[in-house]
């Protein structure tokens, strides 16, 4: 006769019943107990490592499945605290940019219990089609979140713009409010015009920065511009977004239009 196994949700392994029994023996618990002693309580020595040790405890990444993109799993009821009972999705490892500074260095996803829900979206997820169909199904008005891992759809730091775009649609013909994160570095100028069309239509992408090294230039950047800025209007400075050249024309208009924007009716 086969012993009785449970399923850990954690590591997504099947284990002998035994292993979830509480520790005082009183109780059946969710977690096996190699989880519960890697990640929890007096034995769990994971949150004191660092992210080397961490990552010289992990499998690899996976690797995508062939023939059809980026895969994702959407989930209609999220149980996460964070975002609360709301649809959430999750990209395969591969979208994410080679040129985060958190990659392999402290990403929550990558080095936390997310991992083991992230490392199975290339078996478990569907298309970008399926998911981009799913997404239009929402209800109208429908808060939802994009990526709880991953990023924007493309390999590694490149932005697959019509991949994208198409996401854009799928949101705006649900009239859904979706919002995502990006360390995507978005070096082309397609690629920030996308994200900005993104924005207009209600799909919300908050671009990231990290506190090591981009924070830095970007504050220094603000630096520029106010100084440049300083001999001008209030209304015609720039600040962050001309980068330090808000004295040409083009910063001096792009300035004017956002302070039009900004303006009460």
């Amino acid at each position: 006769m086969t012993a009785p196994t449970q399923h850990c949700p954690q590591c997504w392994t099947e284990r002998p019943l035994e292993e979830f029994i509480s520790r005082d023996g009183s109780r059946f618990v969710q977690w096996c107990m190699p989880c519960r002693d890697r990640y929890k309580g007096a034995g769990a020595a994971w949150a004191s490592l660092t992210p080397a040790e961490r990552r010289a405890r992990m499998r690899a990444r996976p690797k995508r499945r062939t023939g059809d993109g980026h895969h994702v799993t959407f989930t209609l009821r999220s149980g996460n605290k964070k975002t609360g009972r709301i649809p959430v999705s999750m990209t395969d490892m591969q979208s994410c940019p080679t040129s985060c500074s958190f990659r392999d260095a402290g990403c929550y996803a990558e080095f936390h219990n997310l991992r083991a829900h992230w490392a199975r979206v290339p078996e478990r997820g569907m298309s970008w089609a399926d998911f981009c169909a799913a997404v239009a199904r929402l209800p109208i008005g429908q808060l939802w979140r994009h990526n709880e891992a991953g990023d924007l759809p493309g390999v590694g730091d490149e932005l697959d713009v019509d991949a994208f775009r198409e996401l854009v649609r799928a949101n705006a013909r649900a009239g859904a409010r979706g919002f995502t994160f990006t360390h995507k570095p978005l070096r082309r100028r397609v690629e920030r015009a996308a994200v900005a069309d993104g924005n207009r239509v209600g799909l919300t992408v908050n671009l990231c920065v990290s506190l090591a090294g981009d924070a830095r230039i970007a504050l220094e950047r603000i630096r520029e511009s106010l100084r440049a800025c300083a001999h001008m209007p209030a209304r015609d400075r720039l600040a962050v977004y001309a980068r330090g050249r808000c004295s040409s024309a083009e910063g001096q208009r792009l300035s004017r239009m956002r302070w039009v924007a900004l303006e009460p009716r």
